[in-house]
């Protein structure tokens, strides 16, 4: 029989879900992942007691170094993170990894990744989304930023300014309208123009003093 890791495949696949996602073997990690997204769609409560033994195992789901089985395991962050009651406790470590390493990955895991990142703000833990896309923002690599500014701006334009505020990030968002990457400047102007849409160019223009070229941004709008 094929082996996995260099053990016979039967042994891995009579671990639980929850040793699988542990494994050395990336296929017995992937297997583990597939097998949590549906252990979670299925528990009866959001409080199941099945929850908590994977609160500190979910922020290793993100990061997991096998892009393969990492799409998998996203696919079982966000069934935890629409399920679980306790999901909010892992916003910090998984956000952060969300960011680091899926946000700059194939198209399919950066918006899944995505997802989780607005399902976070949607369980109410919008404050920490938003510090950690903030951090996001001086990412040296122009995809990442670009995503967090795309986030910005669908949370923005979801959930609306009053759960996700403005002044946090703003100052950050106008730099970026003339940085040399052409994907983290068009992005930034979208955001810019659904933040215009919430408090309006005066108020822009009064509390945050910005720069005479927005004037030019707003104008071809």
């Amino acid at each position: 029989m094929a082996t996995v890791g260099g053990s016979d495949d039967n042994e891995w696949q009579k671990l639980s879900p929850d040793q699988k996602v542990q494994h050395k073997a990336w296929k017995a990690r992937m297997t583990g992942y597939e097998e949590c997204a549906k252990l979670f769609r299925t528990q009866n409560s959001d409080q199941s007691p099945e929850f908590n033994k994977y609160v500190n195992l979910i922020k290793k789901f993100v990061i997991d170094s096998n892009e393969n089985a990492r799409e998998k395991a996203l696919d079982a962050v966000f069934a935890f993170v629409e399920e679980a009651n306790i999901a909010g406790k892992t916003v910090n470590d998984v956000a952060s990894g969300l960011i680091g390493k899926c946000l700059n990955a194939r198209l399919k895991m950066k918006e899944r990744a995505c997802e989780i990142l607005l399902m976070y703000i949607e369980i109410e833990k919008q404050i920490e989304i938003e510090d950690e896309l903030v951090k996001g923002l001086e990412n040296k690599q122009p995809k990442i930023v670009q995503a967090c500014l795309e986030i910005l701006r669908k949370g923005l334009s979801e959930f609306g300014s009053k759960i996700l505020p403005i002044k946090p990030f703003l100052k950050q968002v106008i730099p970026l309208l003339d940085d040399r990457d052409k994907t983290v400047r068009d992005e930034s102007k979208l955001l810019i123009v659904e933040i215009y849409k919430w408090i309006g160019k005066q108020t822009l223009m009064q509390y945050y003093a910005i720069a005479i070229s927005l004037n030019n941004h707003f104008e071809s709008y």
